[in-house]
């Protein structure tokens, strides 16, 4: 098995990507106790991060890592959904994820639990290296032929960076249409407060309920989280 200890050494790309979004998130959050953002706006972004978020369990998890069979309508509607959560491209994420399965817990899984909750939860994405990642794929021999067959999925991965700017404009565009919110700098705070928290759903998906199948291992599941995860307590 490779990468037997876990990165350390920071992704410069990364690290200031998730410290600026941190940020901003924190001065969201100060514009929200401080009464700044509309009644509209706050409704409107809390909706669409979970309409969002909704396509982690359903695509990402259960769609493209884990095979579920839908239609290619449904597919293309939930890449463009995932495209608003602007965590990068499914293709990465399926490939993460069923990586994650095959070695759960084991030295290849960037997502090792035992790392301790920080670090499978974003100390990874921090120290992400690619070289690595694509090192672990091909020692676990991760099947991908069939997500590179997807011409929705490597569609979005080719064309991701123009529309996850799309995504962020219509996001932020929609509010000030409506007349909800004139300040676009509080549009763009919300919609980005709304990425970091997408981000962070995942952390809280096996961590605490019951052991429903195999007792031997850590995850756990919780109906209530379960709900709140959009889902993914049952597939990840």
């Amino acid at each position: 098995m490779t990468n037997k200890t876990p990165p350390t050494k920071l992704n410069p790309a990364l690290t200031l990507a998730l410290t600026l979004f941190h940020g901003i998130t924190i001065y969201g959050f100060y514009l929200l106790f401080c009464g700044e953002y509309s009644l509209q706006l706050f409704f409107y972004q809390i909706a669409l991060t979970y309409l969002a978020g909704f396509t982690f369990g359903t695509g990402d998890y259960g769609m493209w890592a884990h095979q579920a069979a839908l239609s290619p309508s449904r597919r293309a509607g939930l890449m463009i959904l995932h495209t608003f959560t602007l965590q990068g491209p499914l293709y990465f994420w399926a490939r993460v994820h069923r990586l994650h399965h095959k070695q759960s817990d084991g030295a290849e899984d960037a997502q090792n639990a035992i790392r301790g909750v920080v670090y499978s939860h974003i100390g990874w994405l921090l120290c992400f290296n690619e070289k690595q990642f694509h090192k672990d794929l091909a020692s676990a021999k991760i099947r991908e032929d069939d997500i590179r067959a997807d011409k929705i999925v490597m569609w979005q991965s080719k064309n991701y960076y123009w529309m996850s700017a799309a995504a962020l404009g219509i996001t932020c565009f929609i509010p000030v249409l409506m007349g909800w919110e004139q300040s676009i700098w509080h549009v763009l705070v919300a919609a980005l407060t709304g990425v970091v928290i997408n981000l962070h759903v995942a952390c809280w998906t096996n961590m605490w309920g019951t052991k429903s199948f195999e007792r031997s291992i850590g995850p756990v599941v919780h109906e209530i989280i379960h709900f709140l995860t959009y889902g993914m307590g049952r597939v990840c």
